[in-house]
């Protein structure tokens, strides 16, 4: 009878659950050209999803012949804290060729974006290549080809960390993720604990000298630390978004139940 009362009530959680959509369902990417050669791409969002404005970029893929002039952008809005595009974004693109040509050729454009679903999913970072056919006779010559445009861009937190695990030793990595599990052991989400390990240190008895008390303290920060520093390492290295994987199996539930 209570196995039966907890089947029935972990199906509930499920179905009361947020319906969380796929990746390819939020996010609908679009491009083709017009008559003047111009790119007009941007991303279908379904409803309740945004788009981070830092995170959507637009690059030619192996392109000698062709070079993107400029950009045209919707306006971003600020979103709890974030710029974000909270309609689909329409993109305007104008080309510009590095030689002297009058011929059809093929360009691929990638877009690479990320965004979240207002029910508190956060999607991975996703790009998506579109072939296109452009006349290089309508396009302009750019006026100085030997040169090159630089551009800079400022590291996120999360690009900066990627960058550490990409380029720094282990040993470097191993610490950088000790401190970061030092920290997440001071945020709210973790001063539930503190009634545990209270009662840790009181279920020693009424002898228990300070130095003891501390010593249970330190070992437990230090236990949820390397717990942290062995999960953040795992995420890193296999480069995939948990909440995704999580949203997978989420499916696979809501399918076979």
């Amino acid at each position: 009878m209570k196995s039966l009362l907890l089947s029935f009530l972990f199906t509930g959680i499920l179905f009361a659950a947020p319906s969380f959509l796929m990746p390819n369902e939020a996010f609908k990417p679009f491009a083709n050209t017009n008559e003047k050669m111009q790119i007009v791409a941007g991303i279908e969002l379904a409803p309740d999803i945004y788009l981070y404005a830092d995170k959507l970029k637009i690059e030619l893929i192996d392109s000698s012949e062709m070079r993107i002039k400029s950009i045209s952008l919707p306006e971003s809005f600020d979103h709890d804290g974030e710029l974000a595009y909270t309609k689909s974004p329409n993109i305007l693109i104008e080309l510009q060729k590095n030689i002297e040509s009058t011929h059809t050729t093929q360009l691929n454009l990638r877009i690479s974006y990320q965004g979240c679903s207002e029910q508190g999913l956060c999607y991975e970072p996703l790009a998506k290549t579109f072939s296109l056919n452009i006349d290089t006779s309508l396009l302009t010559m750019q006026s100085q080809p030997n040169n090159t445009i630089e551009k800079t861009t400022e590291l996120s937190e999360t690009d900066t960390i990627a960058n550490t695990i990409q380029n720094e030793n282990i040993f470097i990595i191993l610490l950088t993720f000790l401190g970061f599990g030092l920290l997440l052991a001071l945020t709210p989400c973790v001063f539930p604990m503190i009634p545990i390990i209270s009662g840790v240190i009181i279920s020693q008895g009424k002898d228990i000298t300070t130095r003891k008390a501390l010593m249970l303290s330190i070992v437990y920060v230090l236990a949820m630390a390397v717990a942290y520093t062995i999960a953040g390492i795992l995420a890193g290295l296999f480069g995939a978004n948990l909440q995704v994987a999580l949203l997978g199996l989420y499916i696979h539930f809501q399918v076979y139940l």
